[in-house]
């Protein structure tokens, strides 16, 4: 049955269409031919691939949506407990060996279509569902933020062991709020900006921090493959982050403005354990902030003041005055600063401005 073709010429509305496809198969002279197969990627040619688990769930969880199944809480979790035991299988050893950092970045590059199905994943279920249980998910990024400490089964262990976890959940969070905020869905955004994230230290501590726990530095990366290598680079990871950004749904801008805002947002409500902009080594020093920016106008600053946890222009106001009053007493990563282009707080957030225009 392979070379036979299938023409339907039973409707008056398609007769003629249908009928000059038939003409053209006749002669050889397809409308429509197979374009040509393009190179593989490295994650399939490689010898030592691993078959991911979450593929083909993501199409399920649409199929789902859109036809409003009841099935679709169940594939959500089935999704979500999937893609952790999926981790499993790039777990690392052998971090005190000179050159590890190879493995990490082999590993990294393996788990690109695991961030992918992720990225997937989030764009359909923010897009096609209104209410999301984002606690459920909130757990998830609990679940992955242990994957860069030690398991305590795990006996005989380095530091840098996890760095491609390290890495990865900076990556996977950058491009979920990425995605958040080019939905819109700014209240959501909040939610995992402002919340306290659980996880189990190496020495098996209870320990609780902020959105900044899935932001941790990839030594392994930005100081053993960059001397070892003579790279002479401000951020490896941020490299990796910039060259893996190839998909046109979220771009490598939205990406870089991601990461700023979820710095300036940590910084201004004080945050123990902040969030470090990496990518923004890739910023024109003075460069807006296209979000920020547009709060000029009120009712866009109504729609995103969720993100900042606040209510008011006043209450931002002072979130402002208290941020710059604890810079005043503390000079400290002016440097990384500047090596990062990052502009101070007050230039980029000034609540004069905001609300000037309906």
């Amino acid at each position: 049955m392979a070379s036979r073709i299938y023409i339907d010429l039973s409707s008056d509305d398609t007769f003629e269409e249908n009928y000059q496809k038939l003409v053209r198969n006749l002669y050889g002279k397809p409308l429509l031919r197979r374009p040509p197969l393009g190179t593989a990627p490295a994650y399939i040619t490689d010898e030592d691939q691993i078959v991911l688990k979450t593929s083909r769930k993501v199409g399920a969880i649409k199929d789902a949506l859109l036809n409003e199944r009841r099935s679709v809480g169940g594939l959500i979790s089935d999704f979500l407990e999937t893609f952790v035991s999926s981790l499993e299988d790039f777990r690392l050893t052998g971090g005190a060996i000179v050159g590890f950092d190879d493995k990490v970045a082999s590993s990294i590059e393996k788990m690109l279509p695991l961030r992918d199905d992720f990225i997937d994943f989030t764009f359909i279920l923010f897009k096609y569902r209104d209410s999301v249980d984002l606690d459920q998910i909130h757990e998830f990024w609990e679940k992955l933020a242990a994957f860069t400490f030690r398991p305590e089964h795990l006996g005989s262990w380095s530091e840098v062991d996890f760095d491609n976890f390290k890495f990865f959940n900076y990556e996977l969070m950058l491009n979920f709020m990425a995605v958040l905020l080019q939905l819109k869905r700014y209240q959501e955004a909040g939610f995992f900006l402002h919340s306290q994230y659980f996880y189990r230290s190496s020495t098996n501590q209870l320990k609780q921090s902020g959105v900044g726990i899935l932001n941790r530095y990839v030594q392994s990366l930005d100081q053993f493959r960059n001397n070892r290598l003579g790279l002479n680079r401000v951020s490896v990871s941020a490299d990796l982050i910039k060259a893996r950004a190839t998909r046109k749904d979220v771009s490598f801008g939205c990406i870089r403005e991601t990461d700023l805002i979820l710095y300036y947002i940590t910084e201004l409500r004080g945050a123990r354990v902040g969030w470090f902009p990496r990518t923004s080594v890739y910023v024109s020093h003075g460069s807006s902030i296209d979000l920020f920016d547009r709060m000029v106008s009120k009712r866009h600053f109504e729609r995103v003041r969720t993100l900042f946890g606040i209510d008011t222009i006043d209450e931002l106001d002072a979130l402002v005055d208290a941020y710059v009053a604890r810079q005043s007493n503390n000079n400290q990563g002016s440097v990384a600063m500047l090596d990062y282009n990052i502009s101070s707080l007050e230039y980029v957030i000034v609540p004069k401005q905001i609300g000037t225009t309906p």
